[in-house]
C-alpha cells in the first residue's frame, strides 16, 4: 500500500478496523513489519506458514510502496497465511481484494470460530500483477476472526507467490477504490515524460459517480474523466510525488478518501555506451559489475525470453551475455533473434549481472541466427565468466530427473563427482533417468547455483551414445533368470531402473569385480542398469528381460 496524504487515512490503512460497521475491515500494503518476516498485520493463530523460511519481506518491483509479502510453499497440500483477529458478522459477505502474481495456487477463506467455505485455488503464472476479488460469508459473530490465504505449489522460476495492497471491505460494501499499476513506487525513470496507469474499483469515472484528480509535486493538473493513462510531461530531474485521487462531481473528496500515491525518481542523464563484455568482465571478488548502478546503452542478440525477461548477446565468447530484466509482456514482438538495444541501470541481484529498468528498447532487426553456444562441462558451467552466456554442455547423463524447483541434474563424467543443474526457466523439459543429453542454454544464476536454461525441446536432445567410463560388461543379454557383471574396477552399487525411471533393484557391494545378479521376478521389458565403481566412475546401458 502506497502512503496517503490524510493521517487519518494513513492510520486507517495500516491498522485494522474492528467496527463492523466500517465499509473496510483490512486495508494493507504489507509496509508495516515487526521484523523481515513478520508484516505487522498479519501471522493470526491460524498461520501455519513458519515465518522464518516462508514468509519474506518482498521489495522486487513490488505492486506498490515499498514492501509485498512473499509466501513459499512448494507443497500440494496449501498452508495458511492469516490477518490477525478482527471483528466479523454471522450471516455478512466480505470482499477480499488483492494484488498478487508468481507461480503457484492461492485461495481465500474465513475462520470465525470454524473454517467456513470451501477451499478453491486459483493458479497463478505470471510476472504481472494481477488483481483479484473473493468473496467469504462468515457464520459465527466474533471479535477474532482471521481471514486466511491459502498458497500451494509455488514455484521459484517466478518468485513464488507475492502478495500486495490487501482490501478486505465489509457489510456495508466495497469503498471506491483507486491503485497506480506504473510507474512502480520508487521507480526510476529516464525521461521527462511518463504516462501514469492505474485501476478504479467500485466507483464509475465519468459523468456517473466523478472524476480522478491528479497531483503532481502539491500542483493540481487536468481533472481526468476517464480511464486512460494519465500523462505527465516535462518532469525535471529529482524525485516526484504523483498523487491520484477519487473525486465527486463537484471535485470534491470522497468519504472516505480515496487517493493513491506513487513516488518516482527522475534521471535525465545521458546512458553510457558500454559493450556486453565491458559491462560484465571483473576481476572483484565477489564478482560485481564495474558499471554497477550506472545506467549504460548496450546491444547484442536475444538469445532467450521469459516472462520475467530475456537474455542478450554480442559475441560467441566468455564475459558476453547478459539478462534484462523486465516484463516482456510490454514487447510483445520481442523474439530470440532479434538484434536490439536497450539503456537500462546495471544491477546485482544476489552476484548475478543484469539490466533493470529500462529507459529504452529498440529492436534493429529480426531473424539472426545469433552467437554459437559455447562448449562446457559441469565444472566449467559454474564459472562467472560464462553467466547469462549461450554454453553447450555433451554427454551429460541425467543422475536426477526431479531435484525440485523445476530442476534436474546432469553429470558429464569430465570431473569424477561434479554435476550441472538443469533449470526451466525459459524451457520445461522431461528428462529421463541415466539418458545422456546434449544440452544447450544460457547460464542462468540465482540461489547461489548456477544453472543451464534450454529454451526449447531442441535444446535437450538425446546423446547419440551413452558415456562407458567403467569398463564392464553384461551377459547374457536379453536375460531370463540371471545377469553376471564383470568390470575391470570393484563394483559398490548396482541399479535397474524401469521405463519410467524407477528403481525396481538395488544391490550394494564392498566391493567386488564380478557379480552375479538374480533377475528372475522382473516382468519382461526393457530396462537401464547403472554400475558404479569404488572409484566413482560409472557403467549404463539398456537391459532386455
Amino acid at each position: 500500500m502506497r502512503i496517503f496524504t490524510f493521517s487519518i487515512i494513513t492510520f486507517l490503512a495500516f491498522f485494522t478496523a474492528i467496527n463492523v460497521n466500517a465499509q473496510t475491515i483490512v486495508n494493507d500494503g504489507f509496509e508495516s513489519w515487526t521484523d523481515i518476516n513478520h508484516p505487522l498485520m498479519w501471522c493470526g493463530s491460524k498461520t501455519n506458514f513458519n515465518p522464518a523460511t516462508n514468509i519474506v519481506q518482498y521489495s522486487t518491483s513490488v505492486h506498490g510502496g515499498t514492501y509485498a509479502v512473499q509466501l513459499i510453499n512448494t507443497l500440494t497440500s496449501g498452508q495458511r497465511f492469516t490477518t490477525q483477529g478482527v471483528s466479523v458478522t454471522a450471516g455478512t459477505t466480505y470482499t477480499i481484494s488483492f494484488w498478487v502474481r508468481g507461480h503457484g495456487g492461492i485461495a481465500t477463506r474465513i475462520w470465525d470460530g470454524a473454517y467456513e467455505g470451501s477451499v478453491t485455488y486459483s493458479n497463478i503464472n505470471s510476472s504481472t500483477w494481477t488483481q483479484m476479488s473473493k468473496q467469504v460469508s462468515a457464520v459465527n459473530s466474533v471479535s477474532n476472526a482471521e481471514f486466511i490465504f491459502y498458497v500451494n505449489n509455488s514455484n521459484v522460476d517466478l518468485g513464488h507467490i507475492q502478495l500486495d495492497d490487501v482490501t478486505i471491505n465489509g457489510p456495508n460494501g466495497a469503498s471506491p477504490l483507486i491503485s497506480i499499476t506504473s510507474p512502480s513506487y520508487n521507480e526510476v525513470i529516464y525521461t521527462p515524460d511518463v504516462n501514469i496507469n492505474f485501476v478504479v474499483s467500485n466507483f464509475v469515472v465519468g459523468a456517473s459517480d466523478g472524476h480522478i484528480k491528479p497531483t503532481v509535486d502539491g500542483v493540481v493538473g487536468v481533472i481526468a474523466s476517464d480511464l486512460n493513462p494519465i500523462s505527465i510531461t516535462g518532469l525535471a530531474a529529482g524525485q516526484h510525488t504523483i498523487i491520484l485521487e477519487l473525486v465527486d462531481n463537484t471535485n470534491a473528496s470522497l468519504n472516505p478518501i480515496a487517493v493513491d500515491t506513487v513516488k518516482i525518481t527522475t534521471n535525465l542523464t545521458p546512458p553510457v555506451a558500454k559493450s556486453i563484455y565491458e559491462i560484465q568482465y571483473t576481476t572483484a571478488v565477489p564478482a560485481i559489475s564495474p558499471y554497477v548502478d550506472v545506467l549504460i546503452t548496450t546491444s547484442g542478440i536475444v538469445t532467450g525470453k521469459c516472462g520475467t525477461g530475456f537474455f542478450m548477446q554480442d559475441s560467441a565468447k566468455a564475459w558476453n551475455g547478459i539478462f534484462v530484466l523486465t516484463n516482456t509482456s510490454a514487447y510483445p514482438t520481442l523474439n530470440v533473434g532479434d538484434s536490439i538495444t536497450v539503456s537500462g541501470l546495471v544491477n546485482e541481484y544476489y552476484d548475478f549481472t543484469e539490466i533493470k529498468s529500462l529507459s529504452s528498447l529498440t529492436i534493429n532487426s529480426s531473424e539472426h541466427a545469433g552467437p554459437t553456444s559455447s562448449t562446457v562441462n559441469s565444472t566449467t558451467v559454474k564459472q562467472e565468466q560464462y553467466e547469462s552466456v549461450l554454453v553447450n554442455i555433451t554427454n551429460a547423463k541425467c543422475i536426477n530427473a526431479n531435484a525440485g524447483y523445476g530442476m534436474w541434474t546432469v553429470k558429464d563424467g569430465i570431473n569424477a563427482g561434479d554435476t550441472c543443474k538443469i533449470h526451466d526457466l525459459l524451457f520445461a523439459a522431461s528428462p529421463l533417468l541415466n539418458t545422456v543429453y546434449s544440452i544447450t542454454g544460457p547460464v542462468y544464476y540465482d540461489f547461489s547455483e548456477f544453472k543451464i536454461e534450454p529454451r526449447s525441446a531442441a535444446d535437450v536432445t538425446t546423446g547419440l551414445n551413452e558415456i562407458y567410463t567403467l569398463e564392464a560388461n553384461i551377459y547374457p543379454n536379453p536375460a531370463i533368470n540371471f545377469i553376471t557383471i564383470s568390470a575391470k574396477e570393484n563394483i559398490s552399487l548396482v541399479q535397474i531402473f524401469d521405463i519410467q525411471g524407477r528403481i525396481v533393484i538395488e544391490y550394494n557391494f564392498n566391493g567386488t569385480s564380478e557379480i552375479k545378479l538374480n533377475v528372475c521376478d522382473l516382468p519382461k521389458g526393457l530396462y537401464n542398469i547403472v554400475a558404479l565403481s569404488t572409484k566413482g566412475n560409472s557403467f549404463s546401458t539398456k537391459l532386455i528381460k
